[in-house]
């Protein structure tokens, strides 16, 4: 599926119509969590208000030279995530990226997501060019939280290295550490916040 060119057409109740482009458009469910009694996981889940993403080993290729690598060989995007962000969006929760960038390439990023058709997928985009840290300083983490407005624990944090991870998890930040799309979302279904 070509998720470059999507766009949502019309919510409904508990389901969505996406026109892919160059089909006709098709509904998709998209259910709103429901928290079970006791069951810590969803507890924890009912609390995170924003999903962040890193860019380079999650929403695309690993950085090389301040450019990204192509991914999944269609493109630079990883469309499986893209799509669990779509999703993620339409149950309510906030979306963003922080990443550690090379000197000149927030710009490069920022335009990757606007070719990409992704860039008003996300509220807030915290880099380290902007920031003048690098993950897995807290303070990054801290800068990000500050410009969501919200708790360290309303917040989960998707890196593919483990050093970011831990970095964020010290200001008490919930975390996964990202494989591929599919684990993804196994994971976040898993924790309550995406139904399958």
């Amino acid at each position: 599926m070509n998720y470059r060119n999507s766009k949502i057409i019309k919510l409904l109740n508990t389901s969505c119509l996406l026109d892919l482009g160059n089909a006709s458009p098709i509904r998709i469910a998209v259910q709103k969590v429901s928290w079970g009694v006791g069951n810590k996981n969803m507890e924890e889940a009912k609390q995170i208000k924003a999903v962040v993403f890193d860019v380079g080993g999650v929403l695309y290729g690993r950085s090389v030279g301040g450019e990204f690598q192509k991914r999944n060989g269609e493109g630079s995007i990883n469309r499986g995530v893209v799509y669990l962000i779509q999703k993620l969006k339409l149950c309510g929760y906030r979306i963003g990226i922080l990443s550690n960038t090379i000197s000149k390439s927030r710009e490069g990023l920022k335009r990757m997501l606007k070719e990409d058709n992704v860039l008003e997928l996300f509220e807030v985009i915290v880099t380290s060019d902007d920031a003048g840290i690098k993950k897995p300083d807290v303070r990054i983490f801290n800068l990000l939280r500050g410009k969501l407005f919200l708790k360290p624990q309303d917040i989960l944090f998707i890196d593919d290295e483990q050093r970011q991870i831990d970095g964020a998890e010290k200001l008490g930040i919930k975390t996964m550490l990202f494989q591929d799309a599919t684990q993804l979302e196994a994971d976040l279904v898993v924790i309550g916040v995406l139904h399958k």
